[in-house]
């Protein structure tokens, strides 16, 4: 590979041609170890990969979304019926309140919306424990029969988090830029752990399980 390959103008080419993410991605990694920045590299490799711990996942990966149930009540069949997540058992609250958590990379959260909004414009989403709730739901009520506890996700939001990963690509490229002067193979290391610590620093980290 060129030594003096310019890999954060090529970044900036990518952002202002609205270029396919993942690529994009890949250079950052190459970029973040030409730099010696090991958290550039892993964010972009994350992003690119999927997420393995809750705890490094960021914010905008968990999207609000309606709680629904299908089911059948008496001789009535309900499908998306949006359910309060204070009719659920008070330990899987938290959880169902605050939407779905997107561990999986960009491509794949990518794919998801395209599907979605082929399919009418949204997607479920289930929970790990969702019959086990779905047979919690039914208790004490010999008429009523939940067969699926869902989040219905909208394609735009699915969008959002690609858009998202954007605009913390362009954040970054920005704050490096601005420590680099135009023609420079490379940003500084500390121009890059400045950039890293101000941007993916305020991206935050969900706190939620």
């Amino acid at each position: 590979m060129d030594e003096d390959l310019d890999l954060l103008g090529a970044v900036e080419a990518d952002i202002v041609a609205d270029a396919p993410i993942a690529p994009t991605l890949r250079r950052v990694i190459l970029l973040g170890g030409r730099a010696g920045s090991s958290p550039l590299r892993d964010w972009a490799a994350r992003e690119l990969n999927g997420y393995d711990d809750l705890a490094d996942l960021p914010r905008y990966r968990r999207i609000p979304s309606a709680i629904c149930v299908d089911a059948t009540v008496g001789n009535t069949w309900r499908k998306g019926y949006v359910i309060s997540p204070n009719v659920l058992p008070e330990y899987a609250r938290e959880v169902f309140e605050g939407g779905p958590t997107f561990f999986q990379g960009i491509g794949t959260i990518e794919a998801m919306a395209r599907e979605a909004r082929q399919a009418g414009g949204s997607t479920r989403i289930t929970h790990r424990y969702s019959m086990d709730l779905c047979r919690e739901l039914d208790k004490g009520s010999p008429f009523q029969e939940t067969t699926a506890l869902y989040w219905q996700v909208t394609a735009s939001n699915l969008e959002g988090i690609v858009e998202r990963v954007k605009t913390v690509l362009a954040e970054l490229t920005g704050a490096m830029r601005s420590g680099t002067p135009v023609g420079a193979p490379l940003p500084d290391s500390a121009v890059v752990s400045e950039a890293v610590r101000a941007i993916l620093g305020t991206a935050g980290r969900s706190s939620r399980t």
